[in-house]
């Protein structure tokens, strides 16, 4: 991957099937310059974001889960324009957070928003996971037999489903342990 940061850190780093993109800004990787227009700063991130994924073959479909972080709350609107023509319905689970400032780097046009993200290859499969905890130790106590009294009766079995080959979503299955 020969994409150029503005710091010590990776564009993205895998660890196993995930692929974690640092935050994109809307600096313009040829000119070095962003844009004063916010749509624009967000257009110019989600085109940076598109072509770190391309470097490991990835796309934006790909992205699971997307982290904005934004100079200007009145800002949401034009931003979610922008970010909803980059992402197919369903689009990746998100968080968008205010911040006081981001770091100067295109010239002297304050950055007002960044985006970081998650993305995986391996959507489309279907992963199940067993919940089965050994039993919890005797009580040594009255106080940790209160405690015990509030733990659940019954552990559900969860299966992992892709929805829309995008989204994953826990669904339970049946109880595969009782404690008593």
């Amino acid at each position: 991957m020969d994409i150029q940061t503005f710091g010590p850190y990776s564009p993205m780093y895998q660890a196993g099937d995930l692929y974690f993109i640092s935050g994109q800004v809307g600096v313009n990787p040829e000119t070095k310059k962003a844009s004063k227009d916010v749509k624009e700063q967000t257009a110019q991130a989600l085109m940076n974001m598109s072509a770190v994924l391309a470097s490991e073959g990835l796309e934006m479909r790909d992205v699971v889960k997307t982290t904005i972080y934004v100079t200007d709350m009145g800002d949401f609107a034009g931003i979610n324009d922008v970010y909803a023509g980059y992402f197919d319905a369903p689009r990746p689970a998100r968080a968008t957070v205010a911040v006081r400032e981001l770091p100067r780097l295109g010239g002297n046009v304050p950055i007002v928003v960044e985006i970081e993200a998650v993305a995986t290859k391996t959507q489309g499969e279907q992963l199940s996971l067993f919940l089965t905890p050994s039993l919890p130790p005797k009580p040594r106590s009255n106080l940790s037999s209160l405690a015990m009294s509030k733990v659940p009766r019954t552990l559900p079995t969860a299966t992992l489903v892709p929805v829309a080959n995008q989204v994953w979503c826990w669904l339970p299955v049946a109880p595969v342990l009782a404690i008593r």
